[in-house]
């Protein structure tokens, strides 16, 4: 009942089906019985509290409360190990469990991300053991956190089924709630397709990155370069450069990777891609222990803000998975020794933050106090309405503001004298304060 599970459930529930939730973590179970979400995601809150209470959405720790369903859709995390390889015990332990209570002749559909072959290879092999007939598909969950349960009901669903049968009975179930159907011809090809959404996302992602950190070090605005570039031409159009992470980006191509390597052969842009979109938070602590460097301020203990803990913030969520947030800290922690660090999200509540052990601040205005380098590490939108003027007032002198997303326009920021404020592409471009405090 993670962010992939819970809103699938829901969704289900919603158009009248009777679905039962097995969620492993007793916390997580004692809450959503409740009819509390503990996940953010844009209406996702009323509508579990309105299934929970009419009885269309049961929750549960015990396989055995599943018993009697026809339908089991697997959905559980497949993160990568410390080794770097995708780590499939969570998904070998669900697929046991299924075998056991499922009834002969259910379906069942897998939705995790998955390396090239665990469909056919490990799934269903666990699933065969128990020696009942069952009908076995993968249909992969292409939903952007923020906006789930929107598009659960206007995207197309990629199936696939390892026989016919299977691929017609997932059809049947996903056209319930999603306007098209897309049929693969192999379960092969929608693990492809999974892992190939997300890693051209990172891909893209990456170019914009190169040349944000080529433009600092020449001493090119890189972000002009992009906006003015793509001016009346849409044969060029890159996204804005900044940390590139969260449960799928910083995951999904290295499982890419992984499904097509052949002995010293594999893919080489994938895994570039991913080293250069991993580089920005060494980029970011160069430029700003360079320019602390340069006003006087590195010589004393630095103390750090970090705004923004998600990993991202566009639309927002309060998801902490692989957020890059963390990589920024690390970062400048080996940058500057000693250095205290502070927190504040506008969505991550203070004790989630300081459970992943990063210090949390609960009013915004108490985490500017004494700071000497605020960075803002992800997108959300919040940041560009900031009172920047008033908030980095009480910040130590001199102080940095990094923006890794360019969240400001430069012509409209008055900041105290002391104080500046550079953004990631455009290092040549700095806007130093000028303002009386």
């Amino acid at each position: 009942m993670g962010y992939v599970g819970l809103t699938l459930a829901a969704s289900l529930g919603e158009i009248g089906l009777q679905v039962t939730g097995i969620e492993r973590n007793p916390i997580t179970v004692d809450q959503l019985r409740t009819g509390s979400a503990h996940i953010h995601e844009v209406g996702l809150q009323p509508l579990i509290k309105r299934l929970i209470g009419q009885g269309s959405l049961r929750i549960s720790s015990d396989m055995s409360d599943a018993e009697g369903c026809t339908v089991f859709i697997i959905s559980v995390g497949t993160p990568i190990g410390a080794d770097g390889q995708i780590d499939l015990s969570a998904l070998a332990a669900a697929a046991a469990s299924v075998a056991t209570v499922m009834p002969p002749g259910a379906l069942v559909s897998l939705r995790s991300t998955v390396k090239v072959g665990v469909t056919r290879g490990l799934v269903r092999e666990t699933l065969a053991a128990s020696g009942k007939p069952f009908d076995l598909s993968f249909c992969p969950e292409r939903t952007l956190e923020g906006r789930a349960l929107e598009e659960l009901r206007r995207l197309p669903q990629i199936v696939s089924g390892l026989t016919e049968e299977a691929a017609i009975r997932s059809s049947r179930l996903f056209s319930r709630i999603t306007p098209a159907i897309v049929r693969v011809s192999s379960v092969e090809t929608a693990e492809v397709i999974k892992l190939v959404d997300n890693t051209h996302r990172d891909i893209t992602f990456s170019i914009s990155n190169e040349i944000a950190q080529f433009c600092d070090t020449a001493g090119i605005d890189a972000i002009e370069v992009i906006r003015q570039g793509a001016q009346g031409y849409e044969r060029t159009n890159l996204p804005m450069p900044g940390p590139v992470g969260g449960p799928c980006l910083s995951k999904d191509p290295y499982i890419f990777v992984e499904s097509f390597r052949r002995g010293d052969q594999a893919p080489q842009i994938a895994a570039t891609a991913r080293a250069v979109n991993r580089s920005v938070p060494a980029h970011l602590a160069k430029a700003a222990f360079n320019w602390l460097e340069r006003a006087g301020g590195a010589t004393r203990t630095p103390r750090i803000l970090l705004l923004g803990m998600a990993f991202k913030g566009r639309p927002e969520t309060d998801d902490l998975r692989g957020t890059t947030t963390l990589d920024v800290r690390d970062a400048l922690a080996s940058t500057f020794a000693g250095a205290q660090f502070l927190a504040w999200d506008p969505v991550v509540r203070p004790e989630a933050i300081e459970a992943i052990g990063v210090d949390a601040e609960a009013r915004l205005e108490d985490a500017f106090e004494g700071a000497d380098l605020v960075v803002m590490a992800n997108n959300h939108p919040i940041w560009s309405s900031l009172e920047l003027s008033r908030l980095a007032a009480s910040m130590n002198r001199p102080a940095l503001v990094y923006d890794l997303w360019n969240n400001f326009e430069r012509r409209t920021l008055s900041l105290p004298t002391g104080v500046t404020y550079m953004s990631l592409g455009r290092h040549c471009n700095p806007v130093d304060g000028t303002a009386p405090v």
